[in-house]
């Protein structure tokens, strides 16, 4: 009983062993036609990324940050700051003094009842 239990063990690992050994193999062979891809060209599509922040001080300069330092040719983040109470306002522009693919905007019109400021803007 106890030869049974170990031979169906046994079994079962070697199954599990190799389903895991070709998934591996199978994601090696992926990552590696990935890589022979072309990578982004001037010819790329233009992409925009649209931040809307509203007294996100604390998080923005992080988000920001790892946007501009992309390496696709041809895109461009817009950050909205709608009436910020904190420091995000002066962040963004601190920011934006740095990196050319930046462009902020700043919210001046209060939002309509019932709007929060992230969604509204």
């Amino acid at each position: 009983m106890m030869r049974l239990f170990a031979l169906s063990s046994l079994s079962t690992a070697l199954i599990v062993l190799t389903f895991l050994t070709r998934r591996l193999w199978r994601n090696l062979r992926f990552l590696r036609r990935t890589r022979e891809l072309q990578s982004p060209t001037a010819s790329s599509p233009r992409v925009s990324v649209l931040i809307p922040a509203r007294n996100e001080a604390r998080n923005i300069v992080p988000c920001i940050e790892s946007l501009v330092c992309q390496n696709y040719p041809q895109f461009e983040v817009i950050a909205l700051d709608d009436q910020s109470s904190d420091e995000t306002r002066a962040r963004l522009d601190a920011l934006a003094a740095r990196h050319m693919n930046l462009t902020v905007l700043h919210g001046t019109q209060e939002p309509p009842t019932g709007w929060n400021g992230k969604s509204y803007a």
